[in-house]
């Protein structure tokens, strides 16, 4: 009797295990990929990011292969990480390779959306690349999100807006792993070639943004000193268009020249 009750007693276990579906199987490929990715792209520490969740292809294409570079370079993790949630995962037939869709809140690439390549190595999902939709919508995300540099002001982080929703998807790839690699050379020199092309209306404002932003009311100056130097110095850069030449890393003495007669002549204007 106690044999015959102890069979039953497992024949009813397993079928109430089968009718919930079976025991703990553990995640899917599928659901591991999606954790790794979200993990890597959430990742603030450069430290754990280049050494545990970048792939050996990753290192090789941006850093040389070299992980001490990736973790030493400012750009290979976002400044102000995001908040990330993977909508979709795909496991290519080979069952080493799957992308993984993410969508990015908050940090410095808000709003960023698209596909993080993904390849196990060692039984551990790595990132491996970015497809096109996330590289150019990374891109456009981090420009919305930075709040100093020469695409601070709204007329610049429109006219790199545009341009950069217009530029093939391999230059923005080249210009993100040069950032990411903290090629200051090559990046600043893709840069300036974009801001040559925006109007002088807005370089003029980032220029006298910038020149202004240290300057606040006080007993020394009248109300509205500010304002009215910022709107002199801008009206001034538009017209002489020496903001560009001011951009540069070493800029003429005509154009340095100019910019201190233009700040001078704001400051007697505004009564300073």
């Amino acid at each position: 009797m106690r044999s015959s009750l102890a069979v039953i007693t497992a024949l009813l276990a397993a079928m109430f295990l089968g009718a919930c579906g079976g025991g703990d199987e553990g995640p899917t490929p599928e659901e591991e990929a999606k954790v790794a990715a979200v993990r890597a792209v959430e990742n603030g520490d450069a430290g754990s990011f280049c050494r545990q969740q970048a792939s050996k292809a990753y290192l090789q294409r941006i850093y040389e292969g070299d992980v001490a570079r990736c973790v030493k370079s400012e750009g290979s993790v976002p400044e102000e990480t995001s908040t990330a949630k993977a909508t979709k995962a795909v496991v290519k037939g080979d069952e080493v390779h799957a992308v993984v869709t993410v969508v990015l809140k908050g940090g410095s690439y808000d709003g960023a959306t698209g596909g993080v390549e993904m390849v196990k190595e060692r039984e551990a999902w790595k990132v491996d690349d970015y497809d096109d939709d996330f590289i150019r919508s990374a891109f456009l995300a981090a420009i919305q999100t930075l709040d100093e540099g020469a695409i601070s002001t709204p007329g610049m982080k429109a006219c790199f807006t545009r341009q950069v929703k217009a530029m093939p998807v391999g230059k923005v790839r080249e210009l993100t792993y040069a950032s990411d690699a903290d090629d200051e050379k090559k990046v600043n020199k893709t840069l300036l070639g974009m801001a040559e092309k925006c109007p002088e209306s807005a370089l003029a404002e980032y220029g006298a943004t910038t020149l202004t932003e240290g300057v606040h009311e006080s007993d020394e100056h009248k109300a509205g000193y500010v304002p009215c130097l910022r709107k002199e110095i801008k009206f001034l850069l538009e017209v002489t268009g020496i903001t560009t030449e001011l951009l540069k890393e070493h800029p003429g003495f005509a154009a340095v020249a100019a910019l201190e007669g233009i700040v001078e002549g704001a400051k007697k204007n505004c009564g300073g």
